[in-house]
Order: C-alpha cells, then sequence, then structure tokens
C-alpha cells in the first residue's frame, strides 16, 4: 500500500495536468450547484431573510449554472464520440486498437466488441444531443414560457442514456474479463481497400 507522501505526489503529479484540473473544478462546480438545488427545492432555506422571489432567482441561476457546466460537458465529449462513431464504422486494425483501449476491460478482444461499441457510442451520442436540447429550451425561453414538459424530458434522456451507456460499458460484454472464446469474429476481418 502507498504511503501519505506517495499518494500526496501522485496526486499532485495528477493535478498538474490541465484536463484534470478542468475536471476537478467541474466536478465541484457541479456538486456545489447540486448542493444549492437541494437546499431550495427541499425548503431548507426557507426559515431565512429570502424571500419566495429571491429564492426563484437563486433557483434559476443554479439551474442554468448546472445547464451551462453539463452543456460544456457535452461539447468537450461530443467531437470525441462522433471520432470514436467514424473509427467504428471505418475498423481498421488501428482503429480497433485504439477502441479497444477505451472500451474493453485491459484493451483485449470481446466477442461481438464492434455492435457493444457501437451502443456505447450512440448512447453518448443521444446523451449529448439530449443537452443540446435542454441547453436551447433553457435559453431560448423566458422562464414562464419554458416548455418545462419538454425540458423534463430531455434531463430524463439525456440521463437515463449517459447512466446506461456508462453501465453498459462497465458492467456489459465489454468490462468483464477475458473470454477463452478466442475473440470477435469481425477484428479478424480483413481491412477493405480503398
Amino acid at each position: 500500500m502507498a504511503s501519505l507522501n506517495e499518494k500526496v505526489g501522485m496526486f499532485k503529479e495528477w493535478i498538474r495536468k490541465p484536463l484534470k484540473m478542468l475536471r476537478l473544478l467541474w466536478f465541484i462546480s457541479v456538486g456545489i450547484s447540486f448542493v444549492v438545488m437541494i437546499l431550495l427545492l427541499t425548503g431548507v432555506l426557507e426559515h431565512t431573510e429570502i424571500t419566495e422571489s429571491q429564492q426563484d432567482l437563486w433557483l434559476e441561476v443554479n439551474y442554468q449554472m448546472l445547464n451551462l457546466l453539463f452543456t460544456i460537458l457535452s461539447l468537450y465529449q461530443h467531437p470525441k464520440w462522433c471520432h470514436h462513431f467514424f473509427l467504428l464504422c471505418r475498423w481498421r486494425p488501428e482503429d480497433v486498437s485504439k477502441l479497444r483501449k477505451f472500451y474493453c476491460k485491459n484493451g483485449t478482444e470481446k466477442p461481438n466488441e464492434r455492435v457493444h461499441m457501437m451502443i456505447v457510442i450512440i448512447l453518448f451520442q443521444v446523451s449529448c444531443f439530449a443537452q443540446y436540447i435542454i441547453c436551447g429550451l433553457n435559453w431560448g425561453y423566458r422562464v414562464s414560457e419554458r416548455p418545462m414538459g419538454a425540458v423534463r424530458l430531455g434531463i430524463l434522456i439525456a440521463i437515463v442514456s449517459a447512466s446506461s451507456a456508462g453501465l453498459y460499458k462497465t458492467f456489459g460484454p465489454l468490462g468483464k474479463k477475458d473470454h477463452d472464446s478466442g475473440g470477435d469474429e469481425e477484428a479478424h476481418i480483413a481491412p477493405r481497400a480503398n
């Protein structure tokens, strides 16, 4: 087991990378926004000197902050999902190894891996598009005119599709330990000559 000094050293090395710092900042921001949202929605702050209109304003500002944070995440991740979709459609040996490193446990060959990777990528794509729709509805309409049914449906689709993709990637066929079957027939197909 690593000592405390080793763990602190590993954390310092990890946090020096700009993308990791941004990811940590994103998680902290989302966490704070969710805590404030829960406090406002559960009525914990009702006994303070905050008026109902101020509480509604805080709720809307907090909601827009969460919308912004998740839209930024979608804009950051979506090009990667599009690139993976392109690699999956092209399916050359070098593409297969890149995709396996990202989607398969230990980067190993899995049975029917191409189909399972496609399911994960499509679910992530659906999540991104749902977030874009949520963002458009939130920024395109005033609070009083906003179609909340459509916003709630978009939120539901975004959460369910992203969660399903993550769970399917982790606990589905791609996340299982290596099989003795010798792998996937698709991976052994020779790439087409262009």
